[in-house]
């Protein structure tokens, strides 16, 4: 949950100096703002609202920063361990995470089914989808254009970048996977 926290601390920067408009304080200039995105404004509310209410729940105070909040969370989790809401937070933050992640560098996501993340060898996860957890494959595969941009695991938040080495991650999965179909056969 600590690296999913650290991950959407920085994309919900981003997210929020998004919603700003980069409007600076004082009197603004005639004429009209850029158009705010609804998705935008929907992650910052769930993020705000969940993070508030967990917050008073587990750590019986709250502040007005939702990422500090999720350091509450975090702390109070970690003082009182309980294996049903580290799960239901370290999810949700990392679906945030994800959602972020999507809305800030929108790129056609394809999922892998049967991939085997090398780092955690999960195959499927699940995600909040439309209110419903449903199971979906573990590894997504970004891309930007005919290009690869990103490798991720929706189960333990692994990410690969371009910048990364790729093709050593692929010829990773493509061994654990073969690995894993001489098993089954």
């Amino acid at each position: 949950m600590r690296e999913s926290i650290i991950r959407l601390g920085g994309i919900w920067d981003q997210l929020s100096s998004e919603v700003a408009g980069g409007a600076s304080p004082g009197p603004r200039a005639r004429g009209s703002r850029p158009p705010v995105k609804l998705s935008v404004v929907s992650l910052i509310m769930d993020v705000r609202v969940a993070a508030r209410e967990g917050s008073e729940d587990l750590a019986h105070r709250c502040t007005p920063d939702a990422i500090a909040n999720l350091w509450l969370i975090h702390g109070a989790l970690v003082a009182k361990p309980d294996e049903d809401l580290i799960g239901w937070w370290s999810d949700a933050v990392q679906e945030w995470a994800n959602r972020g992640d999507a809305i800030l560098a929108p790129h056609a996501l394809e999922r892998l089914y049967g991939a085997i993340c090398p780092i955690c060898a999960s195959v499927s996860g699940n995600a909040l989808q439309d209110g419903e957890w449903v199971k979906v494959p573990a590894i997504e595969v970004g891309w930007d254009d005919d290009s690869v941009k990103v490798v991720c695991c929706r189960v333990c938040g692994s990410r690969w970048d371009r910048d990364d080495n790729l093709s050593g991650l692929f010829d990773r999965m493509m061994t654990d996977n073969q690995r894993e179909v001489l098993h089954l056969g």
